[in-house]
């Protein structure tokens, strides 16, 4: 469970049902490659796009897809994450920030 004092806190969970649709999004997401690419063209797959980066993902809504799927974000993703959060797209802020407090903090780790 989220703690109120948490940074990220401050708006309602997705209903549950909705929920269930965006986790099952992102679990999908994470589970497979979008097409037998062999390293060519990985940018044009979801799974590659969303696990590849320097600083961060290159995919739309990355960060919203690993809240969702309860996903370790690289530490290093982690000022991108934050950038993302206090985006001035606030319906896309509070869409990130709903996710939160649906399926919890986001988990960063140290890559080793």
């Amino acid at each position: 469970m989220i703690k109120t004092d948490c940074p990220y806190w401050s708006f309602q969970s997705w209903p549950a049902d909705e929920a269930a649709k965006l986790q099952a999004t992102a679990r999908r997401l994470f589970s497979k490659h979008d097409y037998q690419h062999q390293g060519v063209d990985v940018d044009n797959c979801g799974l590659c796009a969303l696990t590849h980066g320097g600083t961060g993902p290159n995919c739309a809504g990355w960060d919203r897809v690993y809240v969702e799927d309860g996903h370790h974000i690289p530490r290093r993703w982690q000022v991108a994450f934050d950038r993302e959060l206090a985006s001035d797209n606030r319906a896309y802020a509070g869409a990130l920030r709903r996710s939160i407090a649906t399926f919890g903090e986001p988990k960063f780790e140290s890559e080793s």
